[in-house]
């Protein structure tokens, strides 16, 4: 048949025993799900106005000048090729935040899946680690499990700033004891916000 969603909840027994202050967290929840039914089984998902998989110079120019000028609240993904913050590679660094009465959300790419270097020469790929370092440097930033991006981002010299403080969406999921969800993003998608399963081979953040 056709693709069923899955909203993910604490047990309501969970509520009962002790933990009544998760009642609301529960309710939201039935919320959310009564809502996407509502829908036809929809998510209330909408990408960013202006997406830039594959920027130009130019453009990662013009947008990270205004991040910086506007001091932009931008939140940060990195993708690296491995899970050792001390011996992986940035694959690319993801940037998004509300520009002008948008969201504009830009992927500053470094090395293709394979390893090789995405820009052409050393010079460019410089470029584009200084707009990328003045962006994090001088706007407040929101990760996700902000600990191993900001190790990464340190030892390439892409944060210069060893005490900066950031907002970390995943203190939203440690934030509970007892729960017994995976590690990931589950329960923060059922709390905040809705979003399609956009890592097909991931399961675990399925």
């Amino acid at each position: 048949g056709g693709a069923k969603i899955l909203a993910a909840s604490l047990h309501p027994a969970f509520a009962m025993r002790d933990k009544r202050q998760y009642k609301m967290v529960i309710r939201r929840d039935i919320a959310r799900a009564a809502n996407i039914a509502r829908r036809g089984g929809t998510l209330d998902w909408k990408g960013a106005a202006i997406e830039l998989p594959f920027p130009t110079i130019a453009a990662i120019q013009y947008y990270c000048g205004l991040m910086r000028s506007g001091k932009a609240i931008v939140t940060v993904d990195i993708e690296t090729d491995s899970a050792d913050s001390y011996g992986c590679a940035i694959r690319l660094v993801g940037l998004r935040a509300r520009l002008l009465g948008q969201e504009v959300a830009l992927c500053l790419w470094f090395n293709h899946k394979d390893g090789r270097p995405f820009w052409p020469t050393q010079e460019t790929k410089l470029l584009v680690a200084d707009e990328l370092a003045h962006v994090l440097d001088e706007c407040p930033l929101v990760l996700q499990h902000g600990v191993f991006d900001t190790q990464v981002l340190l030892r390439f010299g892409l944060i210069s700033n060893r005490r900066k403080s950031w907002f970390d969406v995943m203190y939203a999921h440690k934030n509970t004891d007892q729960n017994d969800l995976p590690h990931g993003l589950g329960f923060i998608a059922t709390r905040y916000l809705e979003l399609p399963m956009w890592k097909k081979d991931v399961s675990h953040k399925a």
